[in-house]
């Protein structure tokens, strides 16, 4: 070699050494490169340059580090069979003629051995004067000055690497182990790899007792998934590797493992195929192994967390139940309980009676519905069948058509091992409730049974107290009570006093029964023709009575009037009435006796004028 060339390849020492001073942190090297192939190609008077390197685990494949002036028609990649047809095993390559597209116009390949298999490439574009022999040693010499100066920095890089990896570990490992918050726990397992390894995608396979992680790349691993690698990892607690032909990827499996079971498996997969470096391989083992203790220590504390909250919840529904409730107030604190601490979409409960089911007050109004009766005949089906309560985590095909809710849970009622009523609770999202919920409903309906048919029992007798008999309407004394709290709550009021015309001849003519089927027959137009908060009454033998609360004597007279004509109209055999209609406002001084007696003295009128009318007290 001339005394030229050595002094020229002593320069380019001196610089490399220069650049490997450089301050020691991860911007070094991304500066570094640019500078050295820049530094490379002005002593070389290169035209153009260009570094091809591995990066990561892929050896066969380079990708565009660095270059030398233009690079708008380069590559960003590049394979080594690409490669090899031009340096073979040559550590210089030189050509007459430019390379063939895409690495047009370059003539010249330094190859760098960096370690066994693995090789960066260095593309220049000289002018003719090296293409001597002379010129050809010279460049021997910087491609070993290279090579030695490439595993230098690729050495260095790497126990940067390293060092950041375990900074990365160590701090993951603080923050983990100072939180019982399962959410942070897996978001900071995420952030940390996308961190430490940016060309990679990651996936957390969990098992779907897990709350909405939308933000994170969860998928829940099912036992008939088509992803069998992730199943195996998970059932046998081993790190795996499989390549995917079909993504093109290298993916890696490790469990997240605690001393008491395996909570989930990290999926790391590899843009390309690839074989895991050491370094990396034991990284992503220490670190998942810390992130299964801290998953295990979260959902452990939650666990207790929430034994805790559901002891309180019966607790606090077992007391409420045992204060006497009505049963609508029962019912409406229960589906407020089951909402709260299920995040249930509908809840209905239901009495079961031997030919057909009674939605109970209070339940959602989506189970008055025609779809809702379908969950309840479903589910009234299964109890018959198996007495076993139903957590059900997918209905999507039970029914014909598409279900509004997917995920359900029924627990039966039973008293004396006799179904009587049911719970269900719906969600429109599939695998919404856990197992952990399906038992605490069990519990709190165990719990409530008891007080829920006692409420029944006890409201079936006060019913029975203020209720006629046959015709199922109020009695005279809840008829009597009901008028005095309205005169003095209350702004005004009208009162119907109904008798059936002929009654003793319809008895004579067709016997009791029939008489008394008549009674029925307009007690239930009453019924039907009158407000919830309307009280109809019997008034004693064949006279019925209506009190309309806050209405006035105008709208009771046209309701009066209907009476008359729907009784004509639709009993059988065909009977009239009569009424006498009254009223009272707070603007003169009444009292429940003369509003009565106003009542009876226009239904008197009503009589003399032929029956089948209504009389208001104010015509009289």
């Amino acid at each position: 070699m001339s005394r030229a060339n050595e002094k020229l390849v002593n320069q380019l020492k001196s610089r490399f050494y220069d650049f490997l001073q450089w301050e020691d942190n991860e911007q070094h090297f991304q500066k570094m490169l640019p500078q050295w192939v820049k530094c490379i190609a002005n002593a070389l008077n290169a035209i153009q340059a260009a570094l091809y390197r591995t990066d990561g685990g892929d050896w066969n494949r380079l990708y565009l580090s660095s270059c030398f002036k233009n690079n708008q028609n380069l590559p960003n990649q590049l394979t080594r069979i690409e490669i090899e047809k031009y340096v073979h095993h040559h550590s210089v390559y030189i050509s007459k003629n430019p390379l063939m597209d895409p690495l047009s116009p370059f003539n010249t390949v330094l190859q760098f051995r960096v370690e066994e298999g693995e090789y960066w490439y260095l593309f220049l574009y000289l002018s003719k004067e090296w293409m001597t022999e002379d010129r050809h040693s010279q460049l021997l010499a910087i491609q070993s000055l290279c090579e030695t100066f490439i595993k230098n920095v690729v050495k260095m890089e790497r126990v940067m690497d390293e060092e950041r990896q375990f900074k990365e570990l160590y701090q993951f490992t603080e923050k983990i182990h100072s939180t019982m918050d399962i959410h942070f726990v897996l978001k900071e397992i995420i952030g940390t790899l996308k961190r430490v390894f940016p060309n990679y995608s990651f996936t957390l396979m969990l098992t779907n007792d897990h709350e909405s992680l939308e933000e994170l790349p969860v998928e829940y691993l099912e036992f008939d998934s088509d992803d069998d690698v992730a199943l195996q990892a998970y059932v046998e607690g081993k790190v795996l590797i499989a390549d995917s032909y079909h993504q093109v990827a290298t993916n890696l499996y490790a469990p997240l493992k605690g001393n008491q079971g395996v909570y989930g498996v990290l999926k790391v997969s590899a843009p390309y195929s690839i074989i895991f470096p050491k370094t990396q391989l034991e990284f992503i083992r220490l670190l998942v192994n810390t992130a299964g203790s801290a998953l295990e220590n979260a959902k452990l504390y939650e666990q207790s967390k929430r034994l805790i909250a559901d002891l309180q919840l019966i607790n606090e529904t077992s007391h409420k139940l045992n204060s006497n409730l009505r049963l609508l107030d029962t019912i409406q604190f229960l589906h407020q309980q089951i909402t709260d601490s299920f995040h249930s979409s509908a809840t209905g409960f239901v009495f079961c009676f031997d030919d057909h089911n009674k939605v109970i007050p209070g339940s959602s109004p989506f189970f008055k519905e025609e779809v809702g009766k379908w969950y309840i005949s479903y589910v009234r089906k299964q109890f018959d069948r198996d007495r076993e309560a139903l957590l059900i985590g997918d209905l999507l095909g039970k029914l014909d058509s598409e279900v509004p809710f997917r995920s359900l849970m029924a627990v039966p009622m039973r008293h004396s091992e006799e179904l009587i009523g049911l719970c269900i609770t719906l969600h429109e999202q599939p695998y919404h409730f856990t197992f952990e919920m399906f038992k605490l409903l069990q519990s709190l309906i165990h719990h409530s049974t008891l007080a829920l048919s006692n409420s029944m029992l006890r409201e079936e007798l006060e019913k029975m107290v203020i209720t006629d008999h046959l015709t199922k309407l109020y009695s005279r004394n809840y008829l009597d009570e009901s008028v005095i709290k309205s005169m003095t709550e209350d702004e005004q009021g009208t009162f119907i006093v109904i008798d059936i015309d002929n009654f003793k001849q319809v008895n004579d003519t067709y016997g009791h029964q029939v008489g008394d089927k008549i009674i029925i027959q307009v007690a239930n137009i009453i019924k039907n023709n009158i407000r919830a908060s309307d009280i109809g009454a019997r008034w004693g033998g064949e006279e019925l009575a209506v009190y309309l609360p806050n209405v006035s004597y105008i709208i009771g007279y046209t309701i009066a009037q209907r009476l008359v004509e729907k009784v004509r109209m639709e009993t059988k055999p065909r009977v009239t009435i009569s009424c006498g209609v009254s009223y009272w406002n707070k603007s003169k001084k009444d009292s429940l006796e003369r509003l009565f007696h106003r009542a009876d003295m226009a239904l008197y009128e009503a009589k003399n004028r032929g029956k089948n009318q209504a009389i208001l007290q104010k015509d009289i």
